[in-house]
């Protein structure tokens, strides 16, 4: 299940840069 963190935590990456 570590690659489904890496996954989100890579989503979550993108997220909060295109919020900033």
């Amino acid at each position: 299940n570590f690659h489904i963190k890496s996954n989100i935590s890579q989503f979550s990456g993108f997220v909060w840069g295109n919020n900033e």
